[in-house]
């Protein structure tokens, strides 16, 4: 997510990443609604998957209904004796009392096209660390993170999924531009998934054939990318295949044939960003759909008007 920052603007991630100019005292908004969230579905299909499911389908649906209300109601119990450092999410008022109730329904509600998404493929890594323990090098620097979750099927083949509460076009893999942090590489506005492809295929050893970006608030969509010679619109109900797919006329636009070409491609060329950003260039320079967005920059001569 930093290197992704960076390719958005490098001003923007030295004042988000090493100035922390934002950081504040407690919070109530996206940062601890998505870490609240993410945490209950963790949590979810770890204990779905303890009661003997493998994946939510029509006939566990209702049951994982439950189970997620439950698993929510848990989590949110939990949170004031979290440190700060977690993002808690602690409603304090009844309009963040009622933004609370709101989220708890989404996330039952996601569970219905979670049963329709990626059939034959079953949940088995959630929130899979990398880079803490055994360094993972990546693009000329040493990554580290946390990977949502990772679907596999039956013949080793997998797919990387990364949740949001909304996606904008931006998350499309033919939302791609020259990036000159990246010494004009052309790169996909949102690159995050596909870094964690690579840590699949290489950590684990896994034939990854898709990388997604997918919502569990009420836009429904799922963007990313993906290998149109496995998984088509009837495996990820939502995706503009498209505008997502390789081979494809995405692919083609970023000059790679096949979903293995577009993950190394995608490194190479972070690689340039990494040795921009070890240069010392931290100039605004913003790239993409909103750039500025929640960047504490706000006399940036090169702000976009939101």
């Amino acid at each position: 997510s930093a290197i992704e920052s960076y390719l958005e603007c490098p001003c923007k991630w030295f004042s988000l990443r090493r100035l922390r100019l934002s950081e504040p005292d407690a919070g109530f908004g996206p940062l601890e609604m998505g870490s609240f969230s993410h945490g209950v579905l963790k949590s979810f299909y770890e204990h779905f998957i303890e009661a003997g499911h493998a994946k939510v389908d029509s006939v566990t649906l209702p049951e994982a209904r439950a189970l997620l209300g439950e698993t929510f109601d848990r989590h949110l119990e939990s949170q004031r004796r979290l440190k700060r450092s977690a993002n808690p999410l602690i409603p304090r008022t009844a309009f963040e009392q009622a933004e609370t109730n709101d989220l708890k329904k989404k996330l039952v509600a996601f569970l219905d096209r979670e049963a329709a998404l990626l059939p034959g493929f079953e949940p088995t890594r959630f929130e899979f660390d990398f880079g803490s323990s055994e360094p993972f090098p990546y693009a000329g620097c040493l990554l580290r993170g946390s990977v949502d979750r990772i679907d596999v099927n039956g013949a080793g083949q997998a797919v990387v999924i990364d949740y949001k509460g909304s996606l904008s076009g931006d998350y499309a893999l033919d939302s791609a531009s020259p990036a000159a942090q990246a010494a004009g590489a052309l790169l996909p506005h949102k690159v995050q998934t596909l870094m964690y492809a690579q840590v699949a295929r290489k950590v684990l050893g896994l034939d990854v054939v898709g990388a997604l970006y997918v919502s569990y608030g009420r836009d429904r969509r799922v963007a990313g990318a993906l290998d149109r010679a496995v998984l088509g619109e009837r495996d990820v109900p939502g995706i503009d295949v498209e505008r997502c797919g390789v081979p494809g006329p995405a692919g083609e636009a970023l000059g790679v044939s096949s979903f293995g070409e577009l993950v190394d491609a995608v490194e190479e060329r972070i690689g340039e960003a990494v040795r921009t950003l070890a240069g010392g260039c931290i100039g605004p320079d913003p790239r993409g759909t909103d750039p500025c967005g929640y960047c504490p920059v706000l006399a940036c001569e090169r702000r976009r008007a939101l």
